[in-house]
C-alpha cells in the first residue's frame, strides 16, 4: 500500500509539473537576461519540410518557461556554491576544479597558479560577442584590403590570446559584503593590441589633419578596487594605458584619466553591480577632456541630480551571484539645467545584432527615465547603442565633437553640451557610414575616442574603427 501511495504521489508531481508547463502563462521577456524570448514559429511549407518549424516549436517551448526569471533566480542561489573563494573574494566563472588550500593559521589562500578548468565562454560578456562571431571574417577582410588601404597598423592576431585575456573574458570576482559588495570583471589586455589601437587613432589624425583628435582610454573598476588577494589574476590597465600614450603621435592628444579617477575612488565613480562606471566617474573624465580641448565646462552645480533606486546591473546576470542581487545600489545621474539642447536620433534596423539599414532622423530625449529597480538604468543616456546621436546645443562656439565610443562612452556626452555647439555620438559596433565623409558632412572639428581599456585592447574594435575610414 505504501508503495502505491508513493508511486501515485510521484505521478501526481509529474502531472502537476507537466500541467504547469503546458497551461501556465508563458514568459515573453526576461529582464534578467535583458532580451525578448523566442516567439512561436510561423508555419510555412518550407519551414515544415526543412524541420525548422518543429525545431522552432522546441526552442520556443524551452525558452518561454512560465516564471522563467523567478526560477532562474532560485537556480542562481544554488549556483553560489560554484567558483572558489579566498580572503573574502569570490571568483565566478573562472573554473571550479581548483579549490583554495588552508594555510597553517587555518585561513583560506588562493592557489598559486591559474585555476584548472578555465575555459572560454563566448557569451559571458555581451560586449565581446561580436569578437567571437566576426573575428575570423574581419581578419580575412583586413588582409584582402591591405594592398589598397594605406594601412598603418601591423596586425597578426590569428585568434591567439594569452591566459590573462581568456581569464578577462570569463572571470568575475565579487568582493566585500552588504552595501560594500562589488562585482568586477578581471582584466588581461595585450600590449601589442594596445599599441595597434593607438596606431589606429594616429591614422585618424593622418587622414583628417584638420580635425583635433583625442583618445581617452577608460579604466574599468578592477583597476582601482581589486583586492590584494586577486591581483595575480588580473593584468595592469595602467601599463596598457601608458603603452597607448607612448604610441600616440605628437598631433594626437591622449586624455589620461587614470590618475584623475584615482583621486576620487572614495566616491561612487564606478557601479558596484554593473560593469560600467558610474555617471560621476564620467563627469570627472569629461572635465579632464574639456580642459585639454580648451573648451568651457559646466560645474556639477548646473545639473539636476536624479536617482534610480534599488539598481542591480549586468554583473548579477553574468556572475549569477545572489550576493550581488541582494545588495542593490542607487544609480545617480545628472541632467543639465542651465542650457538648451535638442537631440536627434538616426536608428539602425538590426538583424542578428548586425545593422542592415538606417532609419529616418527623429527628435527624442537624451536622458531616458527608468523606474526604481530597473536593470537597464545605465541606458538612461540615449537609450540605446544602436543609433547615431546628434545633439545641437545653445553653446555657440563653432566646435563640433564626434565621440566614437563603446557603452562606457554613453555617460560622457551629457557633460559636454556646455562645451561644444554640437555633440555627435557613434558606436563602433553599429556605425554604417564612412567616418571621413561624416566628418565633412557635419563640419566636425574634434574627435574623441572613448572606449574602456578592455575594449581598447581587443582586436575587433581596432578593426572596426580602422574600417570606418575606408568604408
Amino acid at each position: 500500500m505504501k508503495k502505491k501511495i508513493y508511486l501515485i504521489s510521484i505521478l501526481l508531481c509529474f502531472l502537476a509539473i507537466e500541467g504547469f508547463l503546458l497551461f501556465a502563462k508563458r514568459s515573453e521577456t526576461s529582464e534578467l537576461e535583458r532580451r525578448k524570448l523566442n516567439t512561436f514559429p510561423e508555419l510555412t511549407a518550407e519551414a515544415y519540410w526543412s524541420g525548422a518549424y518543429t525545431e522552432g516549436i522546441s526552442g520556443w517551448f524551452s525558452d518561454t518557461v512560465p516564471m522563467r526569471d523567478a526560477l532562474m533566480e532560485r537556480a542562481m542561489k544554488l549556483m553560489n556554491v560554484k567558483g572558489f573563494s579566498g580572503g573574502g573574494v569570490v571568483f565566478v566563472g573562472v573554473g571550479t576544479e581548483a579549490e583554495p588550500s588552508a594555510n597553517p593559521e587555518g585561513e583560506a589562500e588562493l592557489p598559486a597558479e591559474k585555476p584548472a578548468g578555465m575555459h572560454v565562454l563566448a557569451d559571458i560578456w555581451a560586449p565581446y560577442e561580436a569578437l567571437v562571431d566576426e573575428h575570423d571574417r574581419l581578419i580575412a577582410e583586413e588582409e584582402a584590403a591591405k594592398a589598397h588601404q594605406n594601412q598603418r597598423i601591423e596586425k597578426d592576431y590569428n585568434g591567439v590570446v594569452d591566459d590573462q585575456y581568456i581569464l578577462a573574458k570569463n572571470g568575475i570576482i565579487v568582493t566585500g559584503s552588504g552595501a560594500q559588495t562589488r562585482a568586477m570583471m578581471l582584466y588581461g589586455g595585450n600590449r601589442d593590441v594596445a599599441v595597434s589601437y593607438a596606431q589606429m587613432v594616429n591614422h585618424y589624425k593622418e587622414v583628417m589633419p584638420q580635425v583635433n583628435v583625442y583618445c581617452m582610454p577608460i579604466p574599468t573598476s578592477i583597476a582601482y578596487y581589486c583586492p590584494a588577494e586577486a591581483l595575480r589574476y588580473t593584468g595592469s590597465q595602467v601599463d596598457r594605458i601608458n603603452d597607448m600614450m607612448e604610441t600616440f603621435n605628437d598631433n594626437v592628444i591622449g586624455v589620461d584619466i587614470y590618475s584623475v579617477l584615482g583621486e576620487h575612488t572614495a566616491e561612487p565613480i564606478y557601479s558596484r553591480t554593473d560593469h560600467h562606471w558610474a555617471p560621476l566617474g564620467a563627469y570627472y573624465a569629461a572635465q579632464t577632456f574639456a580642459q585639454l580641448a580648451d573648451v568651457p565646462f559646466m560645474d556639477l552645480s548646473e545639473y539636476e541630480e536624479k536617482h534610480v533606486n534599488n539598481y542591480v546591473g549586468t554583473m548579477y546576470m553574468w556572475s549569477k551571484s545572489q550576493q550581488v542581487k541582494d545588495n542593490p545600489e542607487t544609480f545617480v545621474y545628472y541632467e543639465p539645467t542651465t542650457l538648451e539642447y535638442r537631440t536627434t536620433y538616426i536608428d539602425y534596423e538590426v538583424q542578428n545584432d548586425k545593422p542592415v539599414s538606417e532609419g529616418t532622423p527623429h527628435d527624442g530625449k537624451f536622458f531616458m527615465k527608468y523606474p526604481d529597480g530597473h536593470s537597464d538604468a545605465y541606458c538612461t543616456f540615449m537609450g540605446s547603442d544602436k543609433r547615431i546621436t546628434q545633439v545641437y546645443t545653445s553653446t555657440q562656439n563653432g566646435r563640433k565633437l564626434l565621440i566614437i565610443k563603446d557603452s562606457f562612452g554613453n555617460a560622457v556626452p551629457g557633460y559636454l553640451f556646455g562645451s561644444f555647439q554640437e555633440v555627435h555620438v557613434i558606436d563602433y559596433r553599429y556605425f554604417m557610414r564612412n567616418v571621413v565623409e561624416y566628418v565633412a558632412e557635419y563640419g566636425i572639428t574634434d574627435i574623441l575616442f572613448a572606449h574602456n581599456v578592455s575594449h581598447a585592447t581587443t582586436p575587433y574594435i581596432v578593426t572596426c574603427c580602422e574600417n570606418f575610414l575606408t568604408r
